[in-house]
């Protein structure tokens, strides 16, 4: 009609969302029809409150698979293991708090649908704000109407359109970062950083983006000290604070008999180094780190650490986008 054609973006904005309506119809719809390759919820709830509960969970249930199972669980109950610290906490907050507040009014669904039905809403509402942010950012650097909407067409059929349906980490980083790349095109260096440190809340991966903040320093001479405080160093602090902060918990709760009741009750009878040597060894180290432990003892996460025989498939499986790309 008339308005889409005066505003381009909300073209890409109904496309989007007619897009996210079809990727979630295909994901409901294909459990089944094929059996699902991940098998993370094979242990499904069997106490329903009622029979529309349970409807509702069987209709979503292939959306908490992978890495959506452990989201879920800290959602629903902390971090009550080692593990699933390897998860940062921004989404399951999100959705714990959407979930307490939407709870008084849907009493009729169990706590879990309801965190798996909250956990899809924020993603494909970050997707959708994410393609708002794409379009401006383009905008801004390009200054091409037909440029930007190409751009934020092509981020709407991404292949991994599934993950940035469901309850995962992938929409909501990217408009946390979409965001701050915007902010700092306009030259709003602690906007910037503020948006980052949520992007580095939701996966610590984010962390690389404080490169934005070094490229600048560097582009504008770098000979400055003064400007180096204000430019750089603290707005890395402030991007750093929630890495820094989940470091911090996860060694209070694992390596601190203050916060632990099970290591004050072990430490009064036992060398507690020989319990950490044999449970917790990073709690050892220098400078304890729960996530990097956590990425490369159960996760073996690693440089190169993927490329084995054994993911060949994966990667036969993958090779048409990248040729595509």
């Amino acid at each position: 009609n008339r308005r889409t054609r005066k505003n381009p973006l909300l073209t890409v904005l109904r496309n989007a969302i007619l897009i996210r309506i079809v990727i979630l119809l295909v994901g409901i719809g294909a459990q089944y029809v094929v059996e699902p390759y991940d098998q993370s919820n094979v242990q499904l709830p069997t106490n329903f409150k009622n029979q529309l509960s349970a409807n509702i969970y069987h209709a979503i249930k292939g959306f908490k698979s992978w890495d959506a199972v452990y989201f879920v669980e800290i959602a629903q109950r902390g971090y009550n293991y080692e593990n699933i610290h390897a998860f940062f906490p921004m989404l399951p907050i999100l959705m714990h708090v959407l979930t307490k507040i939407t709870q008084p009014l849907c009493p009729f669904l169990d706590q879990e649908v309801l965190t798996i039905l909250m956990g899809i809403l924020i993603s494909n509402i970050s997707f959708l704000c994410s393609i708002i942010v794409i379009y401006k950012l383009t905008f801004v650097i390009t200054k091409s109407e037909t440029f930007s909407k190409t751009t934020a067409e092509v981020m709407s059929l991404s292949p991994a359109g599934i993950f940035l349906s469901v309850p995962y980490t992938e929409s909501l980083f990217a408009f946390f970062a979409l965001s701050g790349m915007y902010l700092w095109e306009n030259h709003s260096i602690y906007g910037t950083a503020l948006f980052f440190s949520l992007a580095v809340a939701t996966r610590g991966n984010g962390v690389v983006l404080g490169g934005f903040f070094i490229y600048g320093f560097l582009k504008n001479g770098g000979h400055h000290l003064s400007s180096f405080f204000s430019t750089v160093l603290f707005p890395l602090c402030i991007m750093a604070f929630p890495y820094l902060s989940f470091q911090y918990l996860g060694y209070l709760y694992y390596c601190t008999p203050e916060y632990n009741l099970f290591l004050s009750t072990f430490s009064r009878s036992n060398d507690i180094s020989n319990f950490y040597s044999e449970y917790h060894p990073w709690c050892l180290n220098r400078f304890p780190n729960i996530y990097s432990y956590v990425q490369a003892t159960y996760w073996n996460n690693g440089l190169f650490n993927y490329w084995t025989l054994q993911q060949l498939p994966n990667f036969v499986l993958a090779s048409p986008i990248i040729f595509i790309v």
